[in-house]
């Protein structure tokens, strides 16, 4: 399997239905790590939840292919969209950001452990479950 990784800053605001969004392509897709720190001294609860149908893309993201063949990723990533997607019900992961500039979180997920099937309208995202959005640095590493 080929590596990818893609990493930025949240453009747009967070909310239950809508974040930074990492969409299966036409290959399986098998989520390896999150990254998560907060850019701004403010609190905030961030979720990682499975959407089936994704909002109105965000601004596309810059996939990086790891290792030296550089097979470009079937799966795309993009900012927080202009429209709702439609979730599964429960995160995956939830955690409290601090309200400390750099605070975060890395989840990690071994292999087999969350796939989606390449080809379906499947996408990991990163939401606001409740309370105050606060302004994120992220970064999704995935095998495909």
């Amino acid at each position: 399997m080929a590596k990818y990784s893609v990493a930025a800053v949240q453009v747009g605001a967070k909310t239950s239905l809508r974040g930074p969004t990492l969409l299966v392509g036409t290959r399986d897709l098998a989520l390896r790590e999150v990254g998560i720190e907060t850019t701004t001294a403010v609190s905030s609860v961030v979720g990682l939840r499975i959407a089936t149908t994704v909002g109105t893309a965000g601004t596309a993201l810059d996939e990086i292919p790891w290792g030296g063949d550089r097979v470009a990723p079937a799966a795309s990533a993009t900012q927080v969209p202009s429209t709702d997607h439609t979730l599964i019900a429960g995160s995956i992961r939830q955690c409290n950001l601090p309200a400390v500039i750099g605070g975060g979180v890395i989840w990690t997920f071994g292999s087999g452990e969350l796939e989606l099937v390449g080809g379906s309208a499947d996408a990991f995202t990163l939401i606001l479950p409740t309370g105050t959005d606060a302004i994120i640095n992220f970064y999704f590493d995935w095998e495909e």
